[in-house]
């Protein structure tokens, strides 16, 4: 069977009480602790796979190269890198939805790397569209990325700092169904090249929607891993309509785009 027909259905019920503890965990980061709606990225909380064989680094397999090509290579490390999030309509809390799952494109890139898309389409019991999203996660056995890239935005003065704890990464993979293993496993992280346990991509990706205030299309991209403790500056371009996460002397780390729908 080829991966173009296959489909996977992550059905859910986004209960408050997830967000709320989202909230509580992060709001002092995402300045909306009080935050009694889904806000746009907020369904990266909820439709996540549960039960379904994993990996040697503790990840889901099912769409993984080797799950979804014939004799693909095996890879050594996956990176969440680079994706779109569209929200059609605001979701709403103490309901069902489902997030169906396809593969957009399978890409080798040599024997080193191969980059798997997957859209995933969140809608509810009656189909009508609520979230699009894309989402790229990059297979490969080349060593850890370092951040290389300048922001070509000034530092203020005085700019908004966020850091990330080891307990907020384990917390939030509880909250997400996340077991990948170089999100806790301190001994498996470094072995795969790291200096410690990584941020989660899409916690990543949550928090910079949040602080972004976006309602509408975004445009994201992790650049480097990003480490318990790590401080980092949050700034912002109106010319680009962009924000970044980028280390005290402008190295980036990550970054999303608002677009227009």
């Amino acid at each position: 069977m080829s991966w173009r027909s296959l489909k996977w259905v992550q059905r859910d019920y986004l209960n408050s009480n997830t967000l709320e503890r989202f909230n509580l965990l992060f709001g002092n980061i995402t300045h909306q602790d009080t935050c009694k709606q889904l806000q746009l990225g907020d369904h990266l909380l909820y439709m996540n796979p549960i039960s379904r064989s994993l990996d040697p680094d503790g990840y889901y397999s099912y769409q993984a190269p080797h799950s979804l090509v014939p004799n693909a290579h095996m890879y050594t490390k996956r990176m969440w890198t680079h994706g779109e999030i569209e929200q059609q309509r605001p979701l709403s809390l103490e309901k069902h939805y489902n997030c169906t799952e396809t593969i957009k494109y399978v890409k080798p890139m040599g024997t080193h790397s191969c980059f798997v898309c997957i859209e995933r389409r969140v809608t509810d019991e009656n189909n009508t569209p609520y979230v699009t999203e894309l989402r790229t996660l990059k297979y490969t056995n080349s060593e850890v990325s370092q951040p290389s890239v300048p922001v070509s935005i000034p530092i203020p003065t005085s700019p908004t700092t966020i850091k990330f704890t080891d307990i907020d990464i384990l917390q939030y993979c509880q909250l997400t169904n996340n077991p990948h293993r170089i999100h806790w496993d301190y001994r498996y992280a470094r072995d795969e090249g790291h200096q410690d346990i990584v941020v989660p991509g899409p916690l990543l990706v949550q928090t910079m929607a949040r602080l972004s205030k976006s309602i509408g299309k975004i445009k994201y991209k992790n650049i480097a891993p990003i480490y318990p403790e790590q401080e980092l500056v949050v700034l912002s371009s109106t010319k680009t309509n962009s924000l970044w996460l980028a280390s005290p002397t402008g190295q980036a780390y990550a970054t999303i785009q608002l677009l227009s729908k």
